[in-house]
């Protein structure tokens, strides 16, 4: 089993050779398979990711830009037309880690119109929030998660809330004092 192999001594090799199998047979599933064999991976960087040292957490963000990109590249991300919110945010997010944030950006562009419409604005709102929040942007960020509008995932409402104060010590580090009402009273029409 997936899981057996990638136990033991030899782990990181082990985890290695799955993703490469996994990499060189996608074609044998079906793309709802494909999906959950990559989320199956991605669960297990996050398990294992745990049980690293703190040094070795870089490994985990290598993996995962691994892992994403052979689901863009496979196409493991899509499946019955949509791809997962949760997918769409952590994917911007693992690439704006890694500071490469044009591809970032082309997977908003690329990727919104798949997701399902009720959340379709919340998460494309969340996800250019945090490229802003990534690229040290810290007033745009602090503007797109102060919007009225409150997200309704509540994974999106919490992550946002944290950023959101992190953009708001950024910006005080730097002088600019913002309370939530000062931004949101810039909040315009189009904006809505």
């Amino acid at each position: 089993s997936l899981t057996h192999l990638a136990k033991g001594n030899n782990l990181t090799i082990n985890f290695e050779n799955l993703i490469e199998l996994f990499y060189q047979n996608t074609q044998l599933v079906n793309s709802l398979e494909r999906q959950e064999v990559l989320q199956f991976f991605l669960n297990q960087v996050n398990y294992m990711s745990r049980s690293v040292k703190k040094e070795e957490t870089g490994k985990q963000t290598q993996y995962q830009l691994r892992l994403y990109k052979i689901g863009i590249e496979k196409n493991c991300l899509i499946v019955f037309d949509q791809i997962s919110d949760i997918v769409f945010t952590n994917l911007v997010i693992t690439f704006c880690q890694n500071n490469d944030f044009d591809f970032a950006e082309k997977i908003i562009e690329k990727y919104s119109p798949f997701l399902e419409s009720n959340l379709k604005n919340e998460a494309t709102r969340f996800s250019t929030a945090c490229v802003f929040f990534y690229k040290k942007k810290y007033a745009d960020a602090a503007n797109l998660f102060a919007k009225k509008t409150k997200f309704t995932q509540l994974y999106l409402e919490h992550r946002a809330k944290i950023m959101f104060l992190c953009c708001k010590y950024e910006l005080y580090l730097k002088g600019i004092p913002v309370s939530y009402t000062h931004l949101r009273a810039h909040e315009t029409e189009a904006d809505l």
